[in-house]
């Protein structure tokens, strides 16, 4: 892959290209476009996606388990439930935006 290529693939990323594709492989793809080559920087987003994916998974179970948490403490600590449900709210938007 190209310098050009390799520099501009942060830059594309950061748009947040929406597609069918995720947003790290559509950029590659425009990448390779502009750069007439055949899926050097498509098949680099489409790694990142996969991993920005399963980044989202771990994230999103990490909130289920704390919600189970808050389940467990509501009878005896209300406060502390109130506080690991609302992180845990936090930790699955943040899974959504990935």
């Amino acid at each position: 892959m190209n310098k050009l290529a390799l520099a501009a693939l942060p830059f594309a990323l950061g748009l947040g290209l929406a597609a069918c594709d995720g947003p790290a492989e559509q950029a590659g793809e425009e990448i390779d476009n502009i750069n007439n080559v055949n899926g050097q920087a498509e098949a680099e987003g489409e790694r990142i996606d996969s991993m920005r994916e399963a980044q989202g998974d771990a994230i999103d179970e990490a909130a289920d388990q704390m919600e189970n948490r808050a389940d467990q403490l509501e009878d005896t600590d209300p406060t502390r439930a109130a506080e690991v449900e609302s992180t845990a709210e936090v930790l699955e938007d943040r899974a959504d935006k990935m």
